[in-house]
């Protein structure tokens, strides 16, 4: 996670200075995270596609955030599944 974006949502006292997280995460976390990291709840109605991020950045959650992670911009399309992953471009000619 980008240092500033995790400087930002950093409230005094909530999550350890200067802390790497290694897992990918995906800008749609950001909402959820802000929103706990606000204090306030989630509600289960909201159907978020991001999750909350604070308690992998504490440390009381050691698993991955997300399983699997899709991407598309444009013609490019990635699926990170763990340790995979697979860029595909359309319109790209093989070698």
């Amino acid at each position: 996670m980008c240092r500033p974006l995790a400087d930002g949502l950093r409230p005094p006292g909530r999550l350890p200075a200067g802390r790497v997280y290694e897992w990918p995460v995906m800008s749609l976390d950001i909402h959820a995270t802000a929103i706990a990291a606000s204090g306030s709840a989630i509600a289960p109605d909201w159907k978020l596609d991001g999750v909350d991020l604070l308690p992998y950045l504490r440390g009381e959650n050691t698993g991955r955030p997300h399983d699997t992670l899709f991407w598309r911009m444009g013609e490019k399309h990635a699926i990170r599944d763990g340790d995979w992953k697979m860029l595909v471009e359309q319109g790209a000619r093989e070698a």
